[in-house]
């Protein structure tokens, strides 16, 4: 165990910005603003927040599920299990669900 001291480990974090640059100029925040960039895109990996799912279709979708935005909806799941297995380009639009708690 060594200690590090204050002005070995200091730089600028006086705004969200500036933490938000140093962190992208990591590996894993590199990777998770790549990873975030491709789910805008439709492209990236299956995520409860997706609002676009294209799996290399260049149209635009046709379809849109309302969705809820926690999701713990077992219909909703069922819905994008479907989707995801059969690669269906859609839109999802997350509805807040008060309902929850």
């Amino acid at each position: 165990y060594s200690k590090m001291s204050m002005s070995a480990t200091s730089s600028d974090t006086s705004s969200w910005a500036s933490l938000e640059s140093i962190a992208s100029q990591t590996k894993v925040g590199a990777a998770l603003n790549t990873e975030q960039e491709s789910r805008a895109n439709g492209t990236g990996a299956p995520f409860v927040q997706n609002k676009l799912r294209l799996f290399g279709s260049t149209e635009k979708p046709k379809l849109t599920l309302f969705r809820d935005h926690a999701g713990w909806c077992p219909y909703c799941q069922k819905a994008m299990l479907l989707v995801e297995e059969k690669q269906m380009p859609i839109n999802i639009e997350l509805v807040p669900m008060r309902s929850y708690g």
